[in-house]
This record gives C-alpha cells, sequence and structure tokens, in this order.
C-alpha cells in the first residue's frame, strides 16, 4: 500500500494521503491526524466528541491501540507519537533475504496483537451498554458494538524487534460505534454477528496475508 506524499518539516514530516493528512511532530512527540472525504464522496468526515469519549475508554481496555489525545475539530484529532520500525508490511519487507523474516517470538507478539480485536471489542461493547444517555449522547450507548472497519497489516506498527517485540494497532479511526446492533427484528439491518464474523474474517486475512514467511 501506498505511504502516501512525504514532506519534511523542521519537527518532524507530513504524510499526504488520499483521504486524509498526517502531521507528525517528532519534537513535541504528538501525531496530529486531519480527515478529508470519504471515497466517492465530497463530504469530509466528522468526528463528534463522543466518539474520542468512547475511543478513550477502549484505550484502556486494549493496550495494542495507539492512544488519542484530543479532538481538535469536526475532522481533525491528536494521537500519542509511537516510534517506529514501519507498518508489518514495510518491516516485513524491509528484513526479505534474511534467514527468517520474522521470528518465532515476533510472530508471537504480532499474533496476539491481531488476535485482541474482536475480545476487546467485545468487552467495549459491554462498556457501551453500561453508559446512559448522558454518558454518550447521539443514540450511543446500550446494544451498539464497538467494531473496527479497516483491519489490515498496514494499520498496525512493529515498535521493536528481536528478543523484545511489540506492535501497535493505529488508524483509530477506523474503529466506531455500530448504533444499529439492538434493532435484531429490523431485516434490513445487518444482525451485530456479521460485524463480528467481518471482523474475524479481516483479522485471518492479515495472519493469510504473511503466514509463510516463517
Amino acid at each position: 500500500m501506498s505511504v502516501g506524499k512525504i514532506t519534511q518539516t523542521n519537527n518532524g514530516k507530513v504524510i499526504h494521503k488520499e483521504q486524509n493528512t498526517i502531521y507528525i511532530d517528532e519534537q513535541n512527540k504528538i501525531v496530529t491526524k486531519t480527515l478529508g472525504p470519504r471515497p466517492g464522496s465530497s463530504s469530509v468526515v466528522n468526528i463528534v466528541p463522543e466518539w474520542v469519549q468512547a475511543y478513550k475508554i477502549f484505550q484502556t481496555i486494549n493496550p495494542y491501540v495507539v492512544k488519542v489525545k484530543n479532538l481538535i475539530s469536526s475532522n481533525s484529532f491528536t494521537m500519542e507519537y509511537v516510534p517506529n520500525l514501519g507498518t508489518v508490511d514495510e518491516w516485513l519487507q524491509s528484513r526479505k533475504g534474511k534467514r527468517h523474516s520474522i521470528t518465532r517470538l515476533e510472530l508471537f507478539e504480532l499474533t496476539k496483537c491481531i488476535m485482541s480485536v474482536i475480545p476487546s471489542s467485545m468487552e467495549m461493547s459491554k462498556v457501551l451498554d453500561t453508559l446512559n444517555e448522558n454518558d454518550l449522547k447521539r443514540g450511543y450507548g446500550k446494544h451498539s458494538l464497538w467494531v473496527n472497519s479497516d483491519m489490515h497489516i498496514h494499520n498496525i506498527v512493529c515498535v521493536s524487534e528481536g528478543d523484545n517485540p511489540q506492535f501497535k494497532i493505529i488508524d483509530p479511526d477506523s474503529w466506531w460505534i455500530w448504533n444499529y446492533a439492538n434493532n435484531n427484528d429490523d431485516y434490513d439491518q445487518p444482525h451485530p454477528l456479521d460485524q463480528i464474523r467481518r471482523m474475524n474474517t479481516m483479522i485471518t486475512n492479515v495472519i493469510n496475508d504473511r503466514a509463510n514467511l516463517y
């Protein structure tokens, strides 16, 4: 996957992608992400404060996800700066030609990171059940489902390798609250199990992408 156009700055760099812009301030250890229009649309993605509130709860549940800090505008937010060796696909590509592109210990830790998605999603969904209408507005809360819509190998970075491998799931705006999980009687809406199956399929695809590298 293309990383986009990169512009160097005094404090770090700016990555210009088709759908968003990411400013990495290495000096102040902070990343700012600005979302652009969705594919095939001229409307800009709208980030609501309730999503930031929910994600901040979620990042206490799953230690593998990058931490969001603050909402700057309706389409921009800040998150922690995580020094890394590149996305997992970039990292593996750089190690091609070695005896093992990924070691046994690295494979274990990467798998733990990937497999954390579904159980932490279910735990967060249960937390949403405990929130009343004053905690999360706009219909979020009871019977909602916390889901990831873009779980791919390019959305995981390798933080460290070797004897102490660590990985982080980036792209926090891929997580969202699905508000229709309580509409089981509405046959026009997908069943919650379909969303879980979809996440499971994405996870399986990530693992299968590099299953032959060890």
